[in-house]
This record gives C-alpha cells, structure tokens and sequence, in this order.
C-alpha cells in the first residue's frame, strides 16, 4: 500500500498488517519521496522505513524531481506530484508482483474533491468524487471518515509523522478542510460521509446510464449490419441470437428445415464478421 507516513496512510498499513497476518495475507509498503520538503522528507521516509523494518513488512522506496516535472509539463504542484507518485506505485507494483495498490483516501479526501469540482465547475463525473476502484487501485477507506481514523489510530497506538504543509492555507483543499468542513460539521455532523455516500450513489448511476448509452450504440450498430443481409439471414440472426429460439423453433417460425437455418446462420456470421470485423462480432 502506498505509505506516506501521516496518519491515514499508517492506519492503513497498520491495518493490513494486523488483518493479513490473522488471515494469511500479505501487506508491503511503498513510499515515494518528492523532495519538497528537505529534510522533513528524508524524516518521513526513514520513519515508515523503520516502522516497516520493526514488523518485517516489506517497504519499497523511489524518489523524484516534482518541480523539474511540473516545469517541464507545465503541471501544478499537486499534478506533478501525483504523477511522480503513481508511476512509481505502478512500478513497485509491477516489478514485485503485486495484485493490487491500496491507497488510504477517506471519505474527507471523496468530499473535498466533489465540492472543489463543483466550485471550479464539472458535469455529472466531477460529481463522482474519487474512485473506489480504478484499474489495479483500490481505497478501502473511502467511506470512512477521517475522524474514525484518528480515533482507530489512537486506540491501536499507531504512530505517524505531520506534514506541516498540511497546516497551510495556501492549497484549495487546506482552505476547505480548515474553514468551509467545520461549518458544515456545525450544520450537520455527518456532511462528509453524506458527500461520499452521494458521490458513489452518482458514481453508480453515472455508470448505469453509461453502459444504457453503449448498449444503445451496439444494437444501433448489429442493426445497421444485419439491414445489409438478406432477409433469411437476418430472420434466422434475429430469432437465434436476440430472441435465443433454438434452431427448430426458428425453423417453425421461418418454415424451413433446422439445416437450412444452420446454413443460413453460417453465411450470416460470415458476412457479419466482414461487416463489423472480429471486435465487432463480440456485440452479437
């Protein structure tokens, strides 16, 4: 999992240890060095080093140049970090095997990115906040407030080092988490985990109406294709495959013999398949 040393990423780490070894599970560390902050830096990474050592969980380190990246792409600070920071993740992941990479983002983390989206202004995706699952990524903690996690951190005396940066007003997501969360707690205790709750329900919906779109887009398609067959091969298509008759019922409905539907069904696919190409034949 992805260890930054601060508290969240430490509660993750603590947690898959603990979990994995109670049920045959193996957790590792992975830490990435920005240098941004000197010597601090150097002092998270010995810290999850140590800690890591201290336990026999493996930790894997890797550095980078953010501001020569952001300079040279002409990214933000935060971008540049972030790509620096997941390529090496990807890296780690790939070279050692891993099946996955966790990461502890939290359902403060889900909240911040829907309200910073929505005040820049986003369609219905930016309403989505933060992935659960994206590709080899997972964040099991994404429901989880981060105030849980202190209290979980404080009950399994789980150590971690401050980023003092964290303290500053000057990054968007600093602003809101110092002032704009604290009113909205005052309004309702729960705003946060209500913001996460419906970033997945819009999330979810988000994707139905999606995979309704695709679906639209492939019968569109299958029906352009089987418009340029005749009209035995088109029959016999649509019967065996949309409406899954076998090929005696089909042969009924067709008044022909079950081998001149095969026949008919052979030739179909044959002409389908040099219309739509062998991608295509998938949407069948």
């Amino acid at each position: 999992c992805a260890v930054s040393g601060g508290l969240d990423s430490m509660c993750l780490l603590h947690f898959l240890d603990t979990w994995g070894r109670a049920n045959g599970f193996s957790a590792a560390a992975a830490h990435f060095n920005h240098r941004l902050r000197g010597e601090l830096a150097d002092r998270d990474q010995g810290f999850v080093e140590d800690w890591c050592a201290a336990r026999g969980i493996p930790c894997f380190t890797g550095t980078g140049d953010t501001r020569a990246l952001m300079e040279a792409e002409h990214l933000s600070l935060e971008e540049a970090a972030r790509k620096l920071r997941y390529a090496f993740l990807e890296e780690t992941a790939r070279r050692e095997g891993f099946a996955a990479i966790l990461t502890a983002h939290h359902a403060d983390d889900n909240a911040e990115t829907m309200l910073l989206n929505l005040i820049r202004g986003t369609g219905t995706a930016g309403l989505t906040g933060i992935p659960q699952v994206r590709g080899n990524i997972c964040r099991p903690f994404l429901r989880i407030s981060r105030e849980t996690l202190a209290d979980y951190a404080k009950q399994y005396e789980v150590p971690h080092v401050e980023d003092e940066t964290n303290q500053e007003d000057s990054a968007a997501r600093n602003i809101l988490r110092h002032h704009v969360f604290p009113i909205l707690r005052d309004i309702n205790s729960r705003a946060v985990e209500n913001m996460s709750f419906t970033a997945g329900v819009v999330a979810r919906e988000s994707a139905a109406l999606e995979e309704l779109a695709l679906a639209g887009d492939r019968q569109r398609r299958v029906n352009a294709a089987l418009a340029q067959l005749p009209r035995d091969m088109a029959a016999a298509v649509r019967l065996v495959y949309f409406e899954e008759m076998t090929y005696a019922e089909a042969a009924r409905v067709m008044g022909k013999k079950n081998k001149q539907v095969d026949n008919l069904l052979y030739r179909a696919k044959r002409e389908l398949q040099s219309i739509l190409g062998e991608e295509g034949m998938e949407l069948l």
